[in-house]
């Protein structure tokens, strides 16, 4: 009788809020602006890239110019390089140069989802180094 109808029904479904964010913030950032030929372009351009670049791909620097600290930072993580399409990339997460970054900063802000959130979707997509701190500043600056 009625145990069995009552056990048919479906349960009241809550509402996630943080499952809509998501999803409005990952369709900003599957839409972004800037495409895989513009970081290729950027990064081939810019001499500490160009340099890791290199790097990855002969397994030393042809360059003899003075080492920046940049530089080094990607030395440390040599081994979790790599290269795809022509973009530098550290395990999954793409390598942004520097003439993109703030477009992407914006693109990443534009969610207004909080500095925690906006390191996560950051740490899934891209890097950068000092990345964490950027992000900190743009929402400070908000």
């Amino acid at each position: 009788g009625n145990a069995d109808a009552l056990s048919r029904l479906p349960l009241p479904v809550k509402h996630q809020d943080t499952a809509q964010k998501e999803i409005f913030y990952f369709e900003h950032v599957e839409n972004t602006p800037i495409t895989a030929t513009q970081i290729k372009k950027a990064t081939r351009v810019d001499p500490v890239l160009s340099q890791v670049m290199d790097l990855v791909m002969h397994g030393k620097s042809r360059r003899t110019s003075p080492v920046s600290p940049d530089f080094v930072t990607y030395m440390s993580r040599r081994t979790e390089l790599s290269i795809q399409s022509g973009c530098l990339l550290w395990g999954r997460r793409v390598i942004i140069p520097p003439p993109l970054r703030s477009q992407m900063l914006e693109q990443l802000h534009s969610g207004h989802c909080g500095i925690v959130r906006m390191k996560e979707i950051a740490r899934s997509y891209f890097w950068w180094p000092g990345l964490d701190s950027a992000i900190e500043e743009k929402a400070r600056a908000c």
